[in-house]
């Protein structure tokens, strides 16, 4: 395999992997405003609709975290990245299953 051959495969991975992460964010994305009971897939974006600076600060970096990891298996897919995958989606999950709890009581 040549050294082209091996960039246009890198950035047709980087491609996959982009467009991933916009269809990752769009789903999420809360569409009717702000209910964070309601919908658990909204995982950190939730803290974005909070008025304090901190929390979207959180919120931001708890994203900028996991999403790489969501949509790793797009880029390299071996069982690593699987896992890894695997396990910012259950992490995600559990940020806005938090959140749920959180606005109830």
């Amino acid at each position: 395999m040549s050294c082209d051959d091996n960039n246009n495969m890198r950035s047709k991975r980087s491609a996959y992997v982009a467009l991933a992460a916009i269809i990752w964010m769009i789903i999420a994305v809360p569409k009717h405003g702000f209910y964070p009971e309601g919908n658990w897939l909204n995982g950190p974006l939730s803290f974005l609709f909070i008025s304090s600076w901190f929390e979207k600060s959180i919120g931001v970096i708890i994203t900028l975290f996991l999403l790489p990891l969501i949509v790793s298996p797009f880029y390299r897919r071996t069982k690593t990245t699987i896992v890894l995958s695997l396990i910012g989606v259950f992490l995600w999950l559990m940020v806005g299953i938090f959140l749920a709890i959180i606005a109830v009581i």
